[in-house]
């Protein structure tokens, strides 16, 4: 009798192994034609693999397509061989990836912000610095510092005796904690003859 089931199973099994698509359901239904593999339910979800950002990284030569779950960065992934890179699927990801070193001299402090965040919190901060530029034409740079260290910096070439305007945008992932966020400008040469104002902005991307 254990010879007869096994042998059925062995048909069966085969059969689905063979078979030009696939349906897992609870009604029977045949699957989609367009669909090698359809799953059909109203109470489950389908769950792909979970795994931590480093393990992810870690996979060798990752197919064209592959998808996972990091769950450090609580998104779905997708590798492109296109990029050779993975690609979140995630609607408010935040990536950004604009930085310039350009003066280290002096700073001057315009606006300090203090956040307070959890471990995998990202950080969405919006700079600006409107001014007017005194007698010389030279490069200013608005920077962005973390807990006093500059972790974002962009420059615009600033015409003298004329109103001028600065924008700065970065995504930073400080961990948990308590961080205050700095916005400071350099200047290449002369000197600010005014200030009409400055700005800084955090979001918190749970």
């Amino acid at each position: 009798m254990k010879k007869i089931i096994l042998f059925v199973f062995v048909l069966f099994f085969a059969n689905v192994l063979y078979s030009q698509n696939v349906g897992i359901n609870a009604t029977g239904a045949a699957p989609n034609a367009s669909a090698m593999l359809d799953v059909d339910a109203t109470n489950k979800g389908f769950l792909t693999p979970r795994m931590t950002t480093a393990q992810r990284l870690a996979i060798a030569t990752p197919a064209n397509g592959l998808m996972v779950f990091d769950t450090d960065l609580r998104c779905h992934y997708i590798y492109s061989t296109a990029t050779a890179s993975w690609k979140s699927l995630c609607d408010n990801e935040l990536v950004y990836g604009e930085s310039t070193t350009l003066y280290t001299g002096a700073t001057t402090f315009l606006r300090t912000l203090t956040v307070t965040t959890a471990a995998n919190d990202q950080v969405l901060l919006e700079a600006e610095f409107d001014y007017a530029k005194g007698l010389t034409t030279s490069y200013v740079a608005l920077c962005i510092f973390r807990n006093g260290v500059r972790i974002h910096e962009i420059a615009k070439y600033s015409v003298n005796n004329a109103d001028n305007s600065i924008k700065a945008t970065w995504v930073d992932l400080p961990g948990a904690g308590t961080h205050n966020y700095e916005i400071r400008y350099y200047m290449g040469a002369g000197t600010i003859s005014f200030i009409y104002g400055h700005n800084l902005v955090a979001i918190i991307k749970k």
